[in-house]
């Protein structure tokens, strides 16, 4: 490999053009703060472990799935989450172990998008345990990375705003269901 896999995993999840993992961590993290940051991590750790699961599965070549059915699979998960959390008034929710459980089930699904390009990554004889790894290690870097951001902005509206923070969830979670919901229908694989 060109690059070490730990910095593709970053990348992975902050190429501007697979927007779809942002647009999920926006709607997972909508209306939680700094002091929040502990149940944050557990969640972003919750679909890293998902990711990585199937990555495993996809690596040994155990698993395929048609790329048409991923990609609205995807979009599902996203639209799912802003719902479920505008459902919760956009406030900071105890997980609980099913919540963490559908984080998971997600990350699964998540992971799925990209296992074709990973198993294509690594050469068919190559161990695929320390690639994994840090490849998972930079998704979880780069998720950790976005999440700062997001708290950084959010943190920064809130102040000039003044909104309560559920108000300022409401309207990312309102976005991250609009956009999701078109992503929804231009995925539909039924529609080619």
């Amino acid at each position: 490999m060109g690059e070490s896999e730990f910095i593709m995993g970053v990348k992975h999840i902050t190429d501007l053009e697979g927007y779809d993992h942002m647009l999920f961590l926006l709607a997972l993290s909508a209306g939680y703060g700094f002091k929040e940051w502990k149940q944050l991590l557990w969640m972003v750790t919750a679909f890293t472990i998902g990711h990585a699961t199937t990555l495993i599965i996809a690596g040994l070549g155990a698993f395929h799935m048609s790329s048409n059915w991923v990609e609205f699979c995807i979009a599902l998960t996203i639209f799912s989450t802003a719902v479920i959390r505008l459902t919760q008034g956009g406030k900071p929710a105890s997980q609980g172990i099913w919540g963490y459980v559908l984080i998971v089930f997600f990350g699964l699904i998540h992971g799925v998008g990209f296992s074709s390009f990973f198993r294509m990554m690594i050469s068919n004889d190559a161990d695929i345990v320390m690639p994994l790894f840090l490849f998972n290690l930079g998704v979880e870097a780069g998720q950790i990375l976005i999440l700062l951001i997001l708290l950084l902005i959010s943190a920064g509206i809130l102040a000039i705003i003044r909104l309560k923070p559920s108000r300022l969830a409401i309207v990312y979670l309102s976005v991250a269901a609009l956009l999701s919901a078109v992503m929804v229908w231009e995925r539909l694989p039924w529609k080619d």
